[in-house]
């Protein structure tokens, strides 16, 4: 019981059977790759929250009120930031 068409039945189904691999292999590869890039994503928007709340910090004492201050003031790009305060120091002798 030989066919003519057993090769070719051989060869189509191998055929499919390689595609359906490939595409399960390309389909999981971009649902883990979105799974990533959703997870950092997430942990980005932690982080930035995290440090917007401490940008944000009010101290309560007298003493991290003065702190805070010449921090700002050392720090370029804040607004109480001021050069010559900066340069008395880095050059102070203490």
């Amino acid at each position: 019981m030989t066919s003519i068409y057993k090769p070719l039945i051989k060869f189509i189904f191998i055929s499919i059977t390689l595609i359906t691999g490939f595409a399960f292999s390309a389909f999981s590869t971009v649902k883990q790759s979105q799974t990533d890039y959703h997870k950092v994503k997430n942990r980005m928007t932690e982080q930035n929250s995290h440090t917007k709340a401490q940008l944000h910090f009010q101290p309560k004492s007298r003493y991290g009120k003065k702190l805070q201050r010449d921090l700002n003031r050392l720090m370029p790009g804040s607004k109480q930031f001021t050069p010559r305060f900066l340069n008395y120091v880095l050059t102070d002798k203490k």
